[in-house]
């Protein structure tokens, strides 16, 4: 089976030929997308398309957010009868979003061609002890051994859907792994009984994978993704499929070229000895101190012109009045911020404990994971600005919060063409000299004053201890009648007086 892979930087214009040829091909198709925010935006842009090219396909949304205006039912089952009920279209294009179209049966599109417009999240992994729930999971779900070390979850008939999970108040965590275990990919574990799951401190770890395997029906198949070659979804489908699927790179006709002009981006980044992430802005002392630090500088020092994001934990942070147009952190796909000149990015996105299962399946280390996810977002996000246009010359300014991010970006900008000139710039916050806790158990530093109160306590424990042992004692005794009054003890009747 070939995929092909349009390449190139954002702003290349893969997702604009994708849009050309739907519209200008008769055919029919079915179009991912990865956010449904950006919906209108792509039903715009076909309809404009679509009456350059002279051509009237019928432009059709199936996701959650289209089901009033539509075909009522479940997203899945519309994605799975489409084809029999456009049979009688010669030119259709379908829009889903990724999650619906990787859960769905795609086995009755002969004939369709699938356009995927960025990479989509194929890998998914986690892990979980259930040493109660775990006869509530046999309940659920059946266990059939696939390989040496994995068995696919079975769900039982008449399992509940996902919604019963969401509102199940112990279990609709498990929503993500039940949604996959419905799915054509299913889910694997790494125990084959689920009283195994009942001994003490057994984990059980999960993972599921979608591959381009589920579109084996489809005439063709198309990818648009900069980042996909060594991404983290790259890697797994091409260690689990093998030679059954080539993904072949189809680099793009147009790319950001320079009309005349000189274009410089100035970087901004607020510390370089340490980088960020949600658990420490949010969950310590010197993370929101770094929060606050950052969002006064940004407050005072940014254009109403920019855009903005970071990590919705975040927000009760950064939010408030901060200057600019706020934005998903994820903005692959949109045109509509290719005016603006600056913009501000206060982000993560590292390795998880869930992804553990995924990593040590795959071979994927954690640099590799925070590169493909963080670091594809930032250029993402970068290049949904006015570096987007090819006609664009003049200077750009970007704020990421760590140096490691900026100068990523700064090489990426050069290396690429994007600019002529880009420099990178430490803004002084007084957050520079905040080191992240190291990972573990964390050696406490203990003051003289401290070390001499806590000496003391202890001494006071320990004479409240001995105490309380001679209490018991005594009582004890008492209740043997053995406990002896104070002084010597009394002369018993008949006994002999000491000489």
């Amino acid at each position: 089976m070939k995929i092909d892979v349009l390449t190139g930087r954002p702003g290349a214009g893969k997702t604009s030929e994708m849009i050309e040829e739907m519209t200008g091909v008769p055919g029919r198709y079915l179009f991912a997308s990865p956010a449904i925010h950006l919906m209108p935006e792509r039903v715009e842009k076909l309809r404009e398309k679509a009456a350059e090219a002279g051509t009237s396909p019928v432009i059709r949304e199936v996701h959650s957010k289209a089901l009033l205006g539509g075909v009522g039912g479940n997203v899945r089952r519309q994605i799975a009868e489409a084809p029999d009920l456009h049979a009688g279209d010669e030119h259709v294009i379908l829009l889903a979003m990724h999650e619906g179209t990787m859960n769905a049966d795609l086995s009755a599109y002969a004939g369709w061609h699938a356009r995927i417009d960025e990479v989509p999240n194929v890998l998914l992994s986690g892990a979980f002890r259930v040493p109660v729930t775990s006869g509530a999971m046999a309940a659920l779900y059946d266990l059939e051994e696939v390989a040496e070390g994995w068995w696919r979850i079975a769900p039982r008939e008449g399992t509940p859907d996902v919604s019963a999970f969401r509102q199940d108040d112990f279990l609709q965590d498990l929503a993500p792994f039940h949604r996959r275990a419905r799915s054509a990919q299913g889910v694997f574990v790494n125990i084959g009984d689920w009283q195994d799951a009942r001994a003490r401190g057994v984990e059980v770890r999960w993972w599921s994978l979608w591959t381009p395997e589920e579109m084996a029906a489809f005439d063709t198949v198309a990818i648009a993704g900069s980042g996909f070659f060594g991404s983290v979804a790259h890697r797994a489908m091409e260690r689990w499929c093998g030679d059954a699927v080539a993904f072949v790179p189809r680099p793009v006709g147009r790319e950001v070229e320079h009309h005349g002009g000189h274009r410089r981006v100035v970087i901004r980044y607020f510390t370089g000895s340490h980088t960020g992430s949600t658990s420490f802005w949010t969950d310590t002392e010197d993370g929101r101190r770094c929060l606050h630090a950052v969002r006064g500088w940004l407050w005072e020092n940014t254009p109403e012109g920019q855009f903005w994001s970071c990590n919705s934990a975040l927000l009760p942070y950064l939010g408030g009045s901060m200057p600019g147009r706020h934005c998903q952190p994820k903005l692959a796909g949109t045109n509509r911020l290719d005016e603006r000149t600056a913009c501000t990015l206060v982000y993560s996105a590292k390795a998880q404990a869930q992804d553990e299962t995924a990593m040590r399946l795959f071979g994927v280390s954690k640099e590799e994971v925070r590169a493909s996810r963080e670091d594809e977002d930032i250029k993402q996000f970068v290049m949904r600005g006015a570096l987007r246009r090819a006609e664009f010359a003049g200077e750009c300014h970007v704020n990421l919060y760590d140096r490691r991010q900026a100068e990523m970006l700064r090489e990426y900008l050069l290396a690429n063409g994007i600019a002529d000139e880009a420099v990178v710039e430490y803004v002084e916050v007084g957050i520079g000299g905040i080191a992240k806790p190291a990972p573990g158990r964390q050696k406490i530093v203990v003051t003289p004053q401290q070390e001499a109160e806590r000496r003391r306590r202890a001494k006071e424990a320990d004479r409240a201890r001995k105490r309380r042992e001679r209490e018991e004692e005594r009582a004890a005794k008492a209740a043997d009648g053995t406990l002896r009054g104070r002084g010597r003890p009394r002369k018993e009747d008949g006994a002999e007086a000491r000489p």
